[in-house]
């Protein structure tokens, strides 16, 4: 009952934050599509070591899978292991390039919802009664401007983009553990909880 609680909480919090960025909803979703892609093409290059082991660097090397015969089909063992170290840096330059420029529209919607916040927290304590503006200690107005109104705009990182890319990984790495071996995943599946724990 507790969990459900806690669950729905932070839920509400991510839709009212949400709701809260208003203008700057397209820019956040463009860096959490980048930074989707760019995981998931993190995932791959691992692949590339297993097809080095297992159709080169073993003897004898193994078959090739058929898609992969279909591209290559009298491809030499160094001729495999040139395409797959080329293959490798290439999706690596591309992972970080588009990685890169999700980040940059990630930044740049940090500090345009920064200005925002604080705009209308600005237009907000101007309409306070004089009472109220004079209650406030020496520098508590230009703390709350600056500091508490600036943080908001941070929530970007720590409540959807880190947690999105955590997600992300997550479900890939279980992925390729299926693909790999399902009991390598059901494995993965009982280490959740103690990984829970320990974090």
């Amino acid at each position: 009952m507790r969990l459900n609680s806690l669950w729905e909480l932070y839920l509400t919090r991510i839709r009212e934050f949400w709701r809260q960025l208003a203008d700057h909803q397209g820019q956040v979703t463009f860096a959490l599509a980048t930074l989707t892609v760019s995981t998931l093409l993190g995932l791959i290059p691992p692949a590339g070591t297993k097809l080095a082991i297992d159709h080169v660097l073993t003897d004898p090397p193994k078959p090739l899978p058929t898609w992969l015969q279909r591209w290559m089909p009298d491809s030499s063992p160094m001729q495999l292991l040139w395409w797959i170290a080329a293959s490798v840096c290439a999706i690596t330059i591309l992972r970080t390039a588009i990685h890169l420029w999700g980040r940059w529209y990630a930044t740049k919607a940090v500090s345009l919802v920064q200005a925002d916040v604080r705009r209308r927290v600005f237009a907000h304590a101007m309409r306070l009664p004089l009472h109220r503006v004079q209650a406030l200690k020496s520098g508590g107005a230009t703390s709350l401007i600056r500091e508490d109104a600036g943080g908001v705009a941070d929530l970007i990182f720590n409540m959807l983009y880190n947690p999105w890319q955590a997600i992300i990984q997550l479900l890939g790495s279980l992925l390729v553990l299926l693909v790999v071996d399902w009991r390598l995943m059901l494995g993965g599946l009982l280490l959740l909880p103690a990984v829970w724990v320990t974090h």
